[in-house]
């Protein structure tokens, strides 16, 4: 048998997978959403975040009475996290730890951050 990547493209989106160019086509705007995101965190009521981005992942206790939020997007070795140290019902700070090494055309991972805030911005 000899392998056609036009055939195994044509078989996999008349089989519904939407395969790597939809997931390629999605990496801008999922970056430039952490972008514009990343800024606005600090200061941002933890019940706005919890309403746009949904539930974290986990809950840890933090600095002075505080919490520390988890939120985290990850396809394969993909990965963005996001912590956030929350006192008052605020975000006070933020940490992010981020990779996309399963992908060479993926910068570096900040578009799993978007993906996790892009709600936030509509």
């Amino acid at each position: 048998m000899i392998f056609r990547p036009v055939l195994l493209a044509t078989f996999l989106m008349s089989a519904g997978c939407a395969g790597p160019v939809a997931e390629v086509s999605t990496i801008p705007s999922e970056e430039a959403a952490w972008q514009a995101m990343a800024p606005r965190l600090p200061g941002m009521p933890v019940a706005a975040v919890a309403q746009c981005a949904g539930p974290p992942r986990g809950v840890a206790p933090g600095p002075a009475g505080g919490a520390v939020l988890v939120y985290r997007a990850q396809d394969l070795k993909n990965y963005c996290q996001v912590s956030l140290l929350a006192q008052g019902g605020r975000v006070v700070s933020f940490t992010v730890d981020h990779a996309a090494p399963e992908f060479l055309y993926l910068r570096d991972g900040t578009n799993y951050c978007g993906r996790i805030f892009q709600q936030c911005l509509r």
